[in-house]
C-alpha cells in the first residue's frame, strides 16, 4: 500500500533536486531492515535477546556467532567517517554553553520534529512524551551527552553503544506499533521510518538548533557548521539511515529539511498535544537555568518557552501548533548583544574553545546527576514489552 503522506510533489521537484526529493518520499515507506531483523530473531533464535547485544557492545565474549554477524556490519566504519571532524565538531557545539544549548533543543529542534501530524504518531501510539515526558527528555538528553562527547562514537565510546541500543528501540517500538493493527500505513507511512530518522539527525540535532542559537548571537564558521553536521552524519550512520539520505555538508542537510517541510502533512491535535507536554512537563529548567532564575517560578518559565518555540519554528508553523504569541520572543534580540560580546572574546582567543566544552559537558552530566536522569535510554523494557 502507498502512502500519502507526502504532499506538494510537483512543486518539490521544481525547487529541490529530484533525485533527493524521490529519495525523502520513498523513505517514507522504509524502515531499518536490518535493526528490525536483529530485533525479530530474540523471538526465533536461541541466545539472541536484548542482554546478548549489551555483551557484544560491551567486547564481552560469549556472544552466539549468528547475532554477531548481524551486529557486526554496525561496527563498519564508512569511508567517510573523519574522526578529527567528530571531535571538532563536538567542541563547536559544547562551547556555547548549557543555556543555549538546552533552550535551543527544547524549543527549536524537537518542536519542529512535531510539526508533522504523521510524523508524531509513534510517540502517540507509545504515549512516551504524553506521560512520561520528563523522564523520556532526560533520557534523551543522557544519550545526546554520549552521543556528542569527543571520541564516545568510536567503536567501545559510551556514545557508540547508546546509539546503537536506540537504533534497537527503535525497531522494537516499530514492531510493537504494526502488531498493534491500528497502525494507518496510508496515512503515516512506516513507523519510524527512514525519511523520519533522517529529519531527525539533518535537523532536529544539528540544523535547526544551531539556526536558534545563531539567532541568539552565538558565531559558527562554515567549517563549524559542517563539522557538526559531520558528527550527525555519522550518528545517522549508526541508526541506520542509508548513506543517500545522509548530508555531506550542512547545506545538504538544509535541503533535505527544506524538502521534509514543504512535502510533510501538517500539525495536528497529536501534534498540539505532544507540544504542550514537552513544553510545561517534558522541560527540567534546573538542567538549564541558573538558580537566580528557577526562583521566578514555573509560570514566566513556560511562558518564556513557549515564546521561544514560536519565534524558532516561525510564525506559520506556530500558529499550527497553537502556540501562543507573546513579545517575550524577542528575549533573543534582547539579549544578542551580551552573547555577541562574549562570542568576540572566544574568537580574539581570550575564552579557551576546549574549556569551554568540557565545563559545558560536566555541568550538564552534573545536572542530570542531581535530576537522577536515566542512566541510560530504556530499550530494553521497549524490546522485551515488543515480544
Amino acid at each position: 500500500m502507498t502512502t500519502t503522506r507526502f504532499l506538494n510533489r510537483n512543486l518539490a521537484h521544481a525547487r529541490f533536486d529530484p533525485r533527493l526529493v524521490r529519495r525523502v518520499e520513498q523513505g517514507l515507506e522504509e524502515s531499518d531492515s536490518p535493526a528490525d531483523a536483529i530485533v525479530a530473531s530474540f523471538a526465533t533464535t536461541p541466545g539472541h535477546s536484548f542482554r546478548a547485544v549489551n555483551a557484544w557492545l560491551d567486547g564481552e565474549t560469549g556472544v552466539p556467532d549468528s547475532l554477531a554477524a548481524m551486529l557486526e556490519p554496525i561496527a563498519d566504519l564508512p569511508d567517510w567517517l573523519d574522526h578529527s571532524a567528530l571531535d571538532r565538531g563536538s567542541t563547536a557545539l559544547w562551547r556555547n554553553g548549557i543555556l543555549w544549548i538546552g533552550l535551543s533543543f527544547n524549543c527549536a529542534a524537537l518542536a519542529a520534529g512535531y510539526q508533522s501530524g504523521a510524523g508524531v504518531k509513534p510517540l502517540t501510539f507509545t504515549g512516551e512524551l504524553s506521560y512520561r515526558s520528563r523522564r523520556r527528555m532526560q533520557e534523551t538528553g543522557r544519550w545526546f551527552l554520549a552521543a556528542t562527547s569527543p571520541g564516545a562514537l568510536r567503536r567501545n565510546g559510551a556514545g557508540f553503544r547508546e546509539t546503537v541500543r536506540v537504533r534497537l528501540m527503535h525497531a522494537g517500538v516499530r514492531q510493537r506499533i504494526l502488531r498493534s493493527g491500528e497502525w494507518n500505513h496510508q496515512a503515516w507511512g512506516t513507523p519510524i521510518n527512514l525519511t523520519d530518522t533522517a529529519y531527525g539527525v539533518s535537523g532536529e540535532f544539528s540544523t535547526i538548533p544551531l539556526a536558534a542559537m545563531r539567532d541568539a548571537g552565538l558565531h559558527f564558521t562554515d567549517r563549524d557548521l559542517d563539522d557538526i553536521q559531520h558528527m550527525w552524519r555519522y550518528v545517522g550512520h549508526l541508526l541506520g539511515v542509508p548513506g543517500d539520505m545522509l548530508p555531506d555538508s550542512a547545506a545538504r542537510a538544509r535541503e533535505i529539511i527544506a524538502i521534509k517541510d514543504l512535502t510533510d502533512t501538517p500539525a495536528d491535535e497529536d501534534s498540539r498535544r505532544l507540544v504542550r507536554a514537552l513544553i510545561e512537563n517534558g522541560f527540567d529548567p534546573a538542567t538549564v537555568l541558573p538558580k537566580s532564575v528557577l526562583g521566578l517560578g514555573t509560570g514566566p518559565l513556560i511562558a518564556t518557552l513557549y515564546a521561544l518555540t514560536r519565534r524558532w519554528a516561525g510564525e506559520d508553523v506556530a500558529d499550527s501548533l497553537g502556540l501562543p504569541n507573546t513579545t517575550l520572543k524577542y528575549l533573543p534580540t534582547l539579549l544578542r548583544p551580551a552573547v555577541q560580546l562574549a562570542e568576540v572574546a572566544r574568537r580574539a582567543g581570550l575564552r579557551d574553545e576546549q574549556r569551554l566544552a568540557r565545563r559545558t559537558r560536566a555541568s550538564f552530566r552534573d545536572l542530570l546527576d542531581g535530576a537522577q536522569a536515566p542512566t541510560t535510554v530504556a530499550a530494553e523494557a521497549v524490546l522485551r514489552t515488543a515480544h
